[in-house]
């Protein structure tokens, strides 16, 4: 598991990339850490989601059509001393009613992305300045989670790879935010394998991620942005090996290959 926060005044967010088997373990996986007045946030947070519910079977599209169940569960459990409620999201069939080959294809993409039980995640506040938020991910991650709220940890700027591209950006700004590029390409090379593709995907390790941030510029907006070379430089060069290798590793001057024996 490996995962890198982006900051917003002191608020995180950020991915996780999963390692469990496709169907098995949720494709997006998100934790976040928000600063503010935790008992405002948590409840509307919870008006979010009865309200959502409560739209929902408002605009139903009749009894023929699936049914979207989303549920808010208080107290659902706790992580060291945290206490977390819990959300959901499930798609079910009409009550009675057989699935369709569209209903059980949405179902199992629904798995593919969210895991066999959905779309679910927990939520809590970690004091009275705080407020955590998992969705999709294991009781190891929350613990994780909530042990980086109660220490005050940023995640990303102790990293020596966002430090480099965070030098790059600028100093003032109301949002940073960072996308590790190689932990994305890598996780879809590996569900790739899992259907069966030849996709063998070699990064180094800890790849500085793109940088971008949100600031202000007088009256306007400014929007940076930040693509480090060693990066873009080692993505090209993993996708041609991994080319080379599907090929049946010709290389140029290589046996079979331009310039070599046997080749043109």
């Amino acid at each position: 598991m490996k995962a890198y926060f982006g900051a917003s005044k002191g608020s995180q967010f950020g991915w996780v990339a999963p390692t469990g088997a496709l169907g098995q373990e949720a494709i997006v996986q998100i934790v976040t850490v928000i600063n503010g007045d935790a008992q405002k946030l948590q409840d509307a947070q919870r008006q979010m989601f009865n309200s959502q519910q409560a739209l929902m079977q408002a605009f139903g599209a009749g009894a023929a059509a699936p049914q979207m169940q989303m549920t808010y569960t208080a107290n659902a459990k706790t992580v060291d001393g945290v206490t977390l409620n819990q959300f959901s999201t499930q798609f079910q069939p009409p009550a009675g009613a057989q699935q369709t080959p569209q209903q059980m294809q949405m179902q199992q993409m629904m798995a593919f992305m969210y895991g066999p039980n959905g779309m679910n995640g927990y939520t809590g506040a970690v004091g009275n300045d705080k407020m955590i938020v998992g969705m999709g991910v294991t009781d190891q991650v929350l613990q994780q989670l909530v042990a980086s709220a109660k220490a005050g940890q940023g995640g990303v700027e102790a990293q020596a790879p966002v430090q480099a591209v965070a030098q790059q950006l600028p100093k003032t700004r109301l949002m940073a935010a960072y996308l590790q590029l190689d932990v994305l390409a890598n996780t879809a090379a590996n569900y790739a394998r899992m259907f069966g593709m030849p996709v063998n995907l070699q990064l180094p390790a800890n790849l500085p991620p793109i940088g971008g941030t949100i600031s202000t510029e007088g009256s306007a907006l400014r929007a940076d942005g930040y693509v480090p070379a060693q990066l873009v430089q080692s993505l090209i060069a993993a996708v041609q090996q991994m080319q080379m290798q599907m090929k049946g590793g010709a290389q140029p001057g290589g046996a079979g290959g331009p310039g070599g024996a046997g080749g043109l």
